[in-house]
């Protein structure tokens, strides 16, 4: 076959070279060779986020800290949070759902249509994701438990916690000379000698968290835990003699001037406002305002924190406080489970011991996990106060059962009743029973 292609000419000479070439082995690649660079670039997981951790609130520059850090070490991974107003984020999420654009994580404070999300596909169901990103042993067990449904699912995972005591402003005590109540029947006798010297007694208002908060906790804890969850399931406030009578109490001290006669629709704004400028003796005022930076440094030493008064024949021992992490729970959407590895490695860096002492510091929140690491000597007094009530227990924990609430109640018309002049409690216990009747029917 050689001698046939050689005579052929030089040209069947350079095709037999080749042929050769092509079937002989090839050679291992010489010492030293640089293989070709992989030009191809790698996209980051983007993580999409709703929170309403503003730069004006104290938890706004710390979370935003946390993001920018974890989004510099973790290149791969990317989250993108987009800030709203806390009360719109609920519809926001469920309008964008129904157009399959909804976040990856939502942030929320647990309202009542976060409850139905499960069922409704908008989240996912929690549990198993609990040791998958090693979280146990690690979150509080009532952390937890404060967001699980009615059907035992773990909807969330808790991150803001919260305590809701009263407020009393020593000062104006001591000049009124009389001791800071511990029923509410002691509330009333007092009121007449605080509002004497002009002040106002409770600065509550009719509107949102202080219209709430000054109504529920009355017949709340009239009635025991057990009643209470149950009642929040099915509704029928009527049916239980001690709400009854809570309510009525809440009535007779809204006529003994415990709240201001300006109550009705009065914001929280103006609550904290007359609070903070010495003009009343007490406030019902969560922990998210330990730092806020309205509050006059020169008030703060005057003021005790304690639990609010109950009422008489309550099932409770001593004055009360809420205590939860239902101020922001962590959701996972139907599109975040797309991105598990991903939220996973975001949530172990968020939930680092000092990353959460961070929030401790900066906003006197209560940490959902074992062991933050904080500086003692960089909280407020008012927060340091607030750990340590709860540590000496010199305060009972009024339950929150809220996520047993049915989704789509809403007891804001009640509310709204409750603070109006003229307003009777069976009006009021009509308007919460029919809330629940118009979703259960």
């Amino acid at each position: 076959m050689i001698i046939a292609l050689c005579k052929k000419g030089l040209i069947s000479l350079v095709v037999l070279v080749m042929l050769v070439t092509a079937c002989s082995p090839k050679s291992p690649a010489a010492t030293g060779t640089v293989p070709a660079a992989n030009t191809q670039v790698t996209q980051p997981v983007i993580v999409t986020l709703y929170h309403n951790w503003n730069m004006d609130d104290a938890k706004g520059p710390v979370i935003k800290g946390i993001i920018d850090a974890f989004n510099a070490a973790n290149p791969d991974i990317q989250i993108q949070a987009s800030i709203f107003n806390g009360a719109d984020i609920p519809g926001k999420v469920e309008t964008e759902f129904a157009a399959g654009m909804e976040p990856d994580m939502v942030w929320s404070d647990l309202q009542t249509p976060c409850n139905g999300w499960i069922d409704e596909g908008l989240t996912i169901q929690l549990d198993d994701l609990i040791d998958q990103f090693g979280l146990t042993g690690k979150l509080t067990d009532s952390a937890l438990y404060d967001w699980k449904d009615i059907k035992g699912r773990q909807m969330a995972f808790p991150l803001e916690g919260f305590i809701w005591p009263m407020w009393y402003n020593t000062k104006i005590f001591q000049e009124a000379g009389v001791q800071i109540p511990t029923t509410t029947a002691q509330l009333r006798e007092i009121a007449p000698k605080i509002k004497a010297l002009g002040y106002d007694v409770i600065s509550g208002g009719g509107a949102g968290d202080p219209g709430m908060i000054n109504w529920d906790m009355y017949w709340q804890a009239a009635m025991t835990t057990a009643d209470y969850t149950q009642w929040i399931q099915t509704g029928n406030l009527a049916s239980y003699p001690a709400a009854v009578k809570g309510m009525n109490d809440f009535f007779a001290s809204k006529a003994a001037g415990v709240f201001p006669s300006t109550a009705a629709g009065e914001t929280e704004d103006v609550v904290n406002t007359r609070f903070y400028n010495g003009k009343a003796a007490m406030l019902a005022g969560g922990s998210w305002f330990f730092g806020d930076s309205g509050l006059p440094a020169d008030l703060v030493p005057n003021i005790k924190l304690g639990g609010f008064p109950i009422p008489d024949g309550s099932s409770f021992t001593k004055p009360i406080v809420l205590s939860s992490t239902h101020a922001k729970g962590i959701f996972i959407t139907r599109n975040g489970a797309k991105k598990l590895d991903a939220i996973g490695k975001f949530l172990d860096f968020l939930y680092l011991p000092e990353n959460m002492g961070k929030f401790v510091e900066a906003a006197g929140m209560i940490p959902p996990i074992k062991g933050a690491v904080y500086d003692v000597n960089k909280i407020s007094p008012l927060t340091k106060q607030a750990l340590d009530m709860l540590d000496n227990s010199t305060v009972d924990i009024l339950a929150d059962p809220s996520p047993f609430q049915p989704a789509g109640v809403n007891l804001t018309q009640a509310q709204s009743k409750a603070w109006e002049d003229g307003s009777t409690a069976q009006e009021v216990i009509a308007l919460v029973d029919q809330a629940y009747t118009d979703i259960l029917k």
